[in-house]
Parts: structure tokens; C-alpha cells; sequence
């Protein structure tokens, strides 16, 4: 899903279009994502920031940091040794 809107954003679709839904982006077409890491270090957390995650926030119990990451380096994320897997983050449901 991820790597869908990434595409689409790349290939002209507004943010605005992916405010809400499973896979949301900001106005600076950011997608907000959790990094599941099998480490958190001070140092992982400043070569997440040096990849292109911003605003994070680590949950080191669940072994992941939510942020925002812009399309085109969600691969540079995802090929870090730390990092197990990208997802887009479980949005509450109202029932």
C-alpha cells in the first residue's frame, strides 16, 4: 500500500487526496509510517533521521518509530539492517 501512493504521489496526485484512508500523507506529501527495528539506539534513531524520517517518535516496547517520510526514501528506510518493515500506522476505527 505504501509504495502505491508513493507512486502516485510521485506521479502528480495532491496530498490532500490521502488525508484520510489506510495510507495517509501531510502537506508536504510526507507519508506517515511505522518503522518496526529490531534495535533503537541513539545512533538508529540519528541514521533513521539522516534517511529521511522525520518527527519521530520511538516506542521502543513495540520495537518501532512512528514519523514522516517523504515517497522517494522509503527505500533507503526499508534497506537500513535495523529496520524489519514499513508499514502505515493502525488508525483507530469508530465503531
Amino acid at each position: 500500500m505504501l509504495k502505491s501512493v508513493a507512486q502516485q504521489l510521485a506521479a502528480g496526485r495532491l496530498p490532500s487526496d490521502f488525508t484520510t484512508g489506510q495510507v495517509r500523507a501531510d502537506s508536504q506529501g510526507r507519508l506517515q509510517v511505522y518503522v518496526y527495528i529490531s534495535s533503537l539506539s541513539p545512533d538508529d534513531l540519528a541514521i533513521l533521521a539522516k534517511q529521511g524520517l522525520a518527527d519521530a517518535m520511538p516506542s521502543p516496547v513495540l520495537h518501532l518509530v512512528q514519523g514522516w517520510v517523504k515517497p522517494q526514501d522509503l527505500d533507503g528506510l526499508a534497506g537500513l539492517p535495523f529496520v524489519t518493515r514499513i508499514t502505515p500506522p493502525r488508525y483507530a476505527q469508530l465503531r
